[in-house]
């Protein structure tokens, strides 16, 4: 085993009790907004949240509600009485965002969200900012697999001088991208992580607490080429309460196209090959899986591959969609079902990138005139 040790220039490192005593930002159960995209008060409400949610740990919450910081001082720590695990943090960030804007050095900032609806709705947040919002100062711009290709490349561009570059990103750009100019990092805490409902039989892509090693990732983000500044929305003691990596996604997947890889490779029986791994699966999980696979006719009663699971087994789509596939193909109608297919593989067929949102909304209201005319 080769080990190649890695540089990173020292980066300061900044916790929720720190940036509420640097900027002074005050937390109230009314001025957060949680994953759900809804106004609530979580001092009032906690119970209800505590129910209905699933990606906060328990041991985050205990380690919150166990901590001590009575070292800081009384509107910190009335503001950390107010936090609310769940909550995206938007106005938070735009604070934070001012901070930076108005008192620190400059470098670009780099933004870790959870998803494309997170990035959508803080950059319109952060546009109506006097200060954020005004292209001399502030070049405001989202990395995202959705956006334009044109926008994707000023993320790596140089801004003028004068002009900070705040870029809004997901969890891609840990590791697929590096920004060479970003010396200030704002981490959320949590990224949406596709797991699987065992008793529903659904996947589900949730937001989630990250890892420590993710945590990581995203501070050295900032002192890549030079010494930087990393922003943890949430208190250095929900930061101890994260597991040390990433949960294996063969605990949080569906299960179907592996349970086909196992029989084409002729690796034996399915619940015995996956008891092998490190970590194995729920039983259930995989039952639930076999199961699936025999009622769409991929596997037989002693869970052989048949004719259909062999043709499945080659086709790189989910098993329902390859099966569309085929029997479209067999009963002379492919065209169609594919682009149905094409349309069921992404979360949303009729996403359309944020710079081109003003001529969606034109053409939109062109079709529904259109409409009432006809």
């Amino acid at each position: 085993m080769i080990h190649i040790h890695g540089f990173t220039h020292p980066v300061r490192t900044l916790f929720l009790e720190n940036i509420l005593e640097i900027t002074g930002h005050r937390l109230t159960p009314y001025n957060q907004i949680d994953d759900y995209g809804q106004e609530k008060s979580w001092k009032m409400q906690k119970q209800n949240l505590r129910k209905r949610k699933s990606q906060i740990a328990s041991s985050v919450e205990d380690a919150f509600e166990a901590a001590d910081f009575g070292e800081y001082g009384s509107r910190t720590h009335e503001s950390l009485s107010c936090w609310n695990p769940d909550s995206i943090g938007f106005n938070l960030i735009e604070s934070v965002l001012c901070h930076i804007c108005q008192k620190e050095r400059p470098g670009a900032v780099l933004v870790f969200m959870t998803g494309w609806d997170d990035i959508n709705s803080l950059k319109e947040q952060l546009q109506a900012d006097p200060l954020l919002g005004d292209p001399m100062k502030v070049l405001l711009l989202a990395c995202h697999g959705s956006m334009a290709s044109s926008e994707q490349r000023l993320i790596f561009d140089k801004p003028e001088d004068g002009v900070r570059k705040i870029v809004l990103a997901t969890n891609m750009a840990e590791t697929s991208i590096t920004i060479n100019d970003v010396v200030f990092v704002v981490d959320c805490g949590k990224a949406k992580e596709t797991s699987y409902d065992a008793l529903n039989n659904t996947p589900c892509l949730l937001p989630t607490w990250i890892s420590k090693a993710s945590a990581r990732q995203r501070r050295g983000r900032a002192g890549r080429v030079q010494p930087g500044e990393c922003y943890h929305l949430y208190p250095r003691c929900v930061y101890e309460a994260f597991t040390d990596y990433q949960l294996p996604e063969l605990l949080r997947t569906p299960l179907q196209s592996l349970c086909l890889q196992i029989k084409s490779l002729r690796l034996g029986s399915i619940s015995e090959f996956l008891s092998q791994a490190l970590q194995s699966p729920e039983m259930l999980s995989v039952q639930n899986a076999i199961e699936y696979l025999k009622i769409l006719g991929a596997l037989d009663e002693k869970e052989e591959l048949t004719l259909l699971g062999r043709h499945l087994s080659m086709l790189p789509v989910e098993p329902k969609l390859g099966n569309m596939l085929i029997f479209g193909a067999i009963f002379n109608c492919l065209d169609p079902v594919l682009t149905i297919v094409a349309g069921l593989s992404v979360r949303d067929p009729f996403l359309a990138p944020f710079d081109k949102k003003d001529a969606t909304c034109r053409i939109r209201k062109i079709s529904v005139f259109v409409q009432r005319l006809q």
